[in-house]
């Protein structure tokens, strides 16, 4: 699904599943140019404003991705941490 929306997947998933709720942690997921401009001023901010307005259809399609497979979701929360080339995913399923 990353590598759809940004032309490159992370080099590193992990999962944690807790009854109804899904952990998803992502490293590794900068593009070459993203990684280029978190170098410059304004550089991670940028890069954020940027991964922000993707993010709608990002979670569009996960959402379309657990329905496929008999899930069906509550909800999506990001956690951003002070790493820019990682993420983390937190899904509440019913």
């Amino acid at each position: 699904m990353l590598r759809e929306l940004y032309g490159k997947g992370p080099e590193r998933v992990d999962c944690e599943a807790l009854q109804q709720t899904v952990i998803i942690t992502c490293r590794g997921i900068l593009t070459p140019v993203e990684r280029s401009l978190i170098e410059g001023p304004g550089g991670k901010l940028t890069v954020a404003t940027i991964r922000d307005a993707v993010r709608i259809r990002e979670n569009e399609l996960l959402k379309e991705y657990l329905e496929q497979n008999d899930l069906k979701l509550k909800g999506i929360f990001r956690s951003v941490g002070d790493n820019p080339d990682e993420t983390r995913y937190i899904l509440a399923l019913e």
